[in-house]
């Protein structure tokens, strides 16, 4: 859905399917750059205007597209009694012909019963990795908490 906001990518229709609509109004961001294993930079954002707009000008000004891994190892997700979700994802990061390195990213949802009931973002941390990789990003090999089914 992210990807929308790159016209490179979705042509006219850009944009369309994302927006603070996704997130609840007291959201957070969590946006991490890195290289060679390195962060470089580091960025703590709050509400859903906020979040959105920064996700959707990081991937339209870089022209990114983000390439998730839908095996086994590239998408979990878990739920509590309580109904909030956690999914993880991971897989790489393009710029038209170029593979530009792996991203990591984890939601935590809820549903909203003023929406309808539908699932809202609470949380997000996204990490962006810059570089060359030599195996299928996995989230085996991930710094995020290990999820326990």
């Amino acid at each position: 859905m992210l990807n929308a906001c790159n016209t490179h990518y979705v042509g006219e229709k850009a944009g369309e399917c994302f927006g603070a609509v996704h997130f609840f109004r007291d959201s957070k961001l969590e946006l991490q750059l890195c290289s060679d294993g390195h962060v470089t930079e580091k960025e703590n954002h709050s509400g859903s205007d906020v979040i959105s707009t920064r996700l959707a000008t990081l991937i339209s000004q870089q022209n990114l597209c983000l390439n998730a891994n839908i095996t086994a190892e590239g998408i979990r997700g878990i739920s509590d009694p309580h109904g909030l979700v956690v999914v993880m994802a991971c897989g790489t990061v393009h710029r038209h012909q170029e593979c530009l390195g792996v991203y990591k990213q984890q939601f935590g949802l809820a549903r909203d019963p003023h929406s309808d009931n539908n699932w809202k973002i609470k949380f997000t941390k996204l990490v962006l990795q810059s570089g060359a990789h030599s195996q299928q990003p996995s989230l085996e090999n991930s710094d995020f908490p290990q999820l326990e089914y």
